[in-house]
This record gives structure tokens, sequence and C-alpha cells, in this order.
């Protein structure tokens, strides 16, 4: 079985939320208190982030730390227009 690395399987789920969600790296990264460089070296898998970082990070994200972790993890926005 080609199991994915957990930090793979991290960086999957953060690019995806963010292409859901429609923000960039930079966006994100501000939204997180993260520095734009260290946010890009998590995402390229040439850092890995801390479990304090990941904590922050999904807390400001509104994503738990074992979701983000989860290869099962499916993230889909919906948008519905509410008029009142």
């Amino acid at each position: 079985m080609n199991e994915k690395k957990t930090s793979e399987v991290l960086i999957n789920n953060l690019n995806t939320f963010m292409r859901e969600m429609g923000i960039s790296r930079n966006q994100l990264a501000k939204d997180t208190d993260v520095h734009p460089a260290t946010l890009g070296r998590w995402l390229k898998g040439q850092r890995e982030i801390s479990f304090k970082h990941l904590d922050k990070l999904s807390l400001k994200i509104g994503i738990s730390a074992n979701k983000l972790i989860d290869p099962k993890l499916k993230i889909k926005v919906e948008k519905r227009l509410v008029i009142t």
C-alpha cells in the first residue's frame, strides 16, 4: 500500500483548503500570523511544521490538527445566496 507521509498529507490538505477558500499563501500567512516565507517552506515540504505551529494554524483556520493530517479529509466550500 502506498501511504503518504503525514507531512505530505498536511501539505495537500492545506493547499486544498486554500484553493477551496480562494485564498493565497500570503493571505493565509497573514491570517495565521506566520511569515509568508515560513508558510511557503512548509507548503513546499522544505521545512516541517512544529506541533506548536500546527495547533496555532488549525485554531486560526477552524480545522482541527487531527483533521489537517487526516488523508481522508474532504474540504468543500458551499456557496449560497441568502436574501432576507
